[in-house]
């Protein structure tokens, strides 16, 4: 999955700009020792000199916040390993969206997010009730929503974002689902800017199938990312019928 995931940028996006460092993560949950070391292979075939962390526990948030706050450049490219790239992405697709301070992030739209720009407009946001002495307000406020998908992000927003996160709850929902307060008062002047109208997506989400072909179930469970796994369907030594909790 990886590999295909690399093959489809290095076609469609990678030959186009000039990619300065690769940092990567490699959580130790639903593979083997020998399988994350494949991955580590596979990303110095991309670049001998990548950074690769390999920490002893899982954990999403904690690997996200790693990856942006090692960045040092002005504009970061985030991926996660189970995508496809499907259309050709050049500089001037993306680098004139920055030019409005307010835009912290570039998502690419697919057919999960399904984000209708024509309809909604460009920012990605949520709407949120607002509640007072515990009661619940009769209107709703829109959020920034921010994305851990493929995007592209300003490098000093994305590591300022990354030390505010809180590793226990998923890096997603606590930008905008009232779970971390500090960061979300952060982001709230900030956009982030959705790439690709419905029906001419930019990217393809290939990890759901991978998941569910091997029985595993992702959920969310009080703000936080948790995987549970059939013991029948894994691999052996790549899961059991235990619950990952990956924040």
């Amino acid at each position: 999955m990886l590999s295909r995931t690399l093959a489809s940028f290095e076609a469609g996006l990678f030959r186009h700009f000039r990619i300065r460092r690769v940092i990567a993560n490699i959580d130790p949950v639903f593979g083997s020792f020998d399988e994350g070391e494949d991955c580590a292979r596979i990303l110095r075939d991309l670049d001998p000199d990548a950074e690769i962390y390999c920490p002893k526990a899982s954990g999403f948030a904690a690997a996200v916040a790693r990856t942006w706050l090692n960045s040092r450049t002005e504009l970061i490219l985030h991926l996660e390993d189970d995508w496809l790239l499907g259309r050709t992405v050049a500089p001037d697709d993306i680098l004139p969206r920055f030019a409005d301070a307010a835009v912290g992030q570039v998502s690419f739209n697919h057919a999960n997010k399904n984000w209708d720009i024509p309809g909604k407009g460009p920012f990605c946001y949520i709407k949120r009730s607002r509640r007072m002495l515990g009661v619940a307000l009769p209107f709703k406020v829109r959020m920034p929503n921010f994305l851990t998908g493929p995007s592209f992000l300003r490098g000093d927003f994305a590591r300022a974002a990354a030390r505010r996160m809180d590793p226990q709850f998923d890096p997603e929902k606590q930008f905008c689902r009232g779970l971390n307060p500090v960061l979300e008062a952060f982001v709230a002047p900030y956009r982030n800017l959705i790439l690709g109208e419905m029906g001419a997506y930019y990217i393809e989400d290939i990890g759901r199938d991978w998941r569910a072909a091997r029985g595993i179930e992702k959920r969310i469970v009080a703000g936080r990312s948790v995987w549970h796994a059939s013991p029948d369907l894994c691999p052996p030594g790549a899961a059991s019928d235990q619950p990952r909790l990956a924040a």
